[in-house]
């Protein structure tokens, strides 16, 4: 949790949005699943605070203000995003895999109607992350900052001295159902099973305004 978001307010503080922050784009780098990478930035865009107006990435991760069809910003786009894996990440199930189609996932995402409430064994630190990720509205949604600072408290003090703060530990060992590395290697995480064959894994705008 605390790479991604890591990596989130790195490339954020570069003017630089991902806009497909999805598990199969986070990149274990060895066997000890230690250290990971975001990957694969086929839909980055260097927008500073510029808005977009081009929709892009998965739809079981893509924000409300997509859906809608209007500018946005980047940066919150992104956030929602790592806000979806997190919470696959602890419930091991997709926020909104109950969607059977692109007009029901629209309707979900727009109230975050997740597929099952954030279970109490969840820590209440990372189940405020979740929420404040997840938030509908993108100019109060949590920033990548906001994350590192109100999970790990002392997570300023420790980056400074190059110590990492512990994770919060999700009740599996390697979420998500891992690939299991043979003989070392990149592998990525696996994302839980959706709920319906219906829904595209990429989208563009062409792709949305067809749905």
């Amino acid at each position: 949790m605390q790479q991604l978001g890591g990596a989130l307010r790195h490339i954020h503080s570069l003017g630089v949005a991902h806009r497909d922050v999805k598990p199969e784009n986070i990149l274990f780098m060895d066997s000890s699943y230690a250290q990971i990478k975001l990957a694969d930035f086929g839909f980055a865009s260097q927008c500073g605070t510029k808005k977009l107006k081009d929709v892009c990435g998965t739809p079981l991760y893509m924000a409300p203000e997509l859906f809608r069809g209007v500018a946005y910003r980047g940066p919150p786009v992104d956030c929602w995003a790592c806000g979806c894996v997190f919470y696959e990440l602890w419930q091991r199930r997709q926020c909104f895999e109950q969607a059977r189609d692109m007009g029901q996932l629209q309707l979900l995402v727009a109230k975050a109607k997740l597929s099952e409430p954030i279970s109490k064994r969840v820590p209440v630190a990372v189940r405020h992350a979740i929420m404040g990720l997840l938030e509908p509205e993108s100019a109060k949604r949590w920033t990548a900052q906001e994350v590192l600072t109100k999970v790990w408290p002392d997570f300023e003090t420790l980056e400074t001295t190059g110590e990492h703060c512990a994770d919060p530990q999700p009740p599996l060992s390697v979420a998500c159902g891992a690939n299991q590395a043979l003989g070392g290697g990149v592998h990525s995480i696996q994302p839980a099973q959706p709920g319906s064959d219906d829904l595209p894994t990429d989208i563009t705008c062409s792709a949305l305004a067809n749905t």
